[in-house]
């Protein structure tokens, strides 16, 4: 079985069986909602007097860090040397953690890319707005993709962004199709590409769960990819590239992880 790559996914959907959620499992849960309640209304006073990139570089690392310790959840970053910026980070998307582990490891000059909708959310969607998210819009057409273009383009000096090409959780583990948002993304920006796997979240929330338990999440940074030679013509080449890289360093987390 070492020498089956697929092993430690299998191993872990047939040996880890997921906790119930209990009681403290929950207040723990609810005092991180509580946590991000706050931090979302302090960014919103705060970003129209300081600054949006100041006031998100500022509170986004502690909002992820304290978020963790109130929840129970400790990281393991494999190779956290080439987490530096500036830098398009594609992360893994498994579960809610995912939310607040990546801006508690990434360099505090680094933003979200996210779904528009998502930046309508209460205080939260909101503090992210502020905080100068770049918004994908739910219109892929051309002037959509113009609209995003610009916005990358004109991101602050130094700043790296973070999206999730999966656009949406897999709960399970295993990846999703990749989006071409994302990658629209990589060419606007013309950063180093980090992709990043995880083995994990899928443990501590899983689909239909509403409390994120205690526990372990371990991370796989793969190398920093040129983008500097990238073409549209070529898009579907770099997105199943980066999704091949993707699935070595879910790999890589699983057996980091120890399954």
């Amino acid at each position: 079985m070492a020498n089956n790559p697929a092993a430690p996914d299998q191993r872990l959907k047939n040996s880890y069986e997921v906790p119930p959620a209990g009681p403290v499992a929950a207040f723990r849960f609810g005092l991180a909602w509580v946590w991000s309640l706050l931090v979302g209304v302090v960014g919103l006073l705060l970003a129209p007097v300081l600054g949006p990139r100041r006031v998100w570089a500022a509170l986004a690392p502690r909002w992820g860090q304290v978020g963790l310790k109130l929840i129970g959840v400790k990281v393991r970053v494999l190779n956290p040397e080439r987490l530096q910026g500036p830098a398009l980070f594609l992360v893994q998307h498994i579960s809610f953690v995912d939310v607040l582990y990546v801006p508690a490891i990434l360099p505090p000059e680094t933003t979200f890319v996210v779904k528009d909708e998502l930046a309508k959310i209460p205080l939260w969607g909101w503090a992210i707005r502020a905080g100068g998210a770049v918004l994908l819009p739910r219109d892929r057409g051309e002037q959509a993709i113009a609209q995003l273009n610009a916005a990358v383009a004109t991101r602050p000096p130094g700043q790296s962004l973070v999206i999730f090409p999966e656009g949406t959780r897999g709960y399970t583990g295993e990846l999703l199709p990749f989006k071409r948002g994302a990658f629209h993304v990589a060419l606007a920006a013309r950063l180093p590409v980090v992709v990043i796997g995880a083995a994990g979240p899928e443990r501590l929330m899983p689909k239909g769960g509403w409390v994120l338990r205690p526990g372990r999440v371990t991370v796989a940074v793969a190398e920093p990819i040129d983008t500097t030679a990238w073409a549209r013509e070529t898009l579907a080449e770099h997105m199943a590239a980066c999704r091949a890289v993707m699935e070595g360093e879910r790999r890589r987390a699983l057996e980091g992880d120890g399954g």
